[in-house]
């Protein structure tokens, strides 16, 4: 009897979580312009390339990747990303406030997601 009813909890979560990602997609669609969403988009792209490759650059020697192509591709990707940043802020200051809120909020969710984790972790340790 416990784990029929637990099932049917588990559903009932799982089909108003899916609610809940629909609604969320519903707003970000109708609430935000296709450009902005775009633009958001290719920051980011850039930032994870520049990040990628910042990070094949710290072992380039086990993959044998040359150096000086790795720079260039940094340095490529960052000219990029500072140019698209100046243009976004003069010409699409909405952009650039949504991408400043979405850094916020998910800066303050993952502080609160590690608070929370080391709380369960310290409860469960005493």
């Amino acid at each position: 009897m416990v784990g029929a009813g637990s099932s049917r909890c588990s559903v009932w979560r799982g089909a108003l979580r899916h609610a809940a990602h629909a609604a969320i997609a519903v707003v970000l669609a109708v609430g935000f312009s296709l450009d902005a969403v775009a633009s958001i988009g290719s920051a980011v792209a850039l930032v994870v390339f520049t990040f990628i490759s910042i990070g094949h650059l710290r072992v380039r020697k086990e993959t044998g990747a040359m150096a000086w192509l790795l720079v260039r591709a940094i340095a490529a990707t960052s000219i990029v990303f500072v140019t698209f940043a100046v243009t976004t802020l003069i010409h699409e200051p909405g952009t650039i406030i949504v991408i400043v809120a979405i850094l916020v909020a998910s800066l303050g969710i993952d502080l609160w997601w590690k608070r929370s984790r080391d709380q369960r972790g310290s409860a469960r340790q005493s």
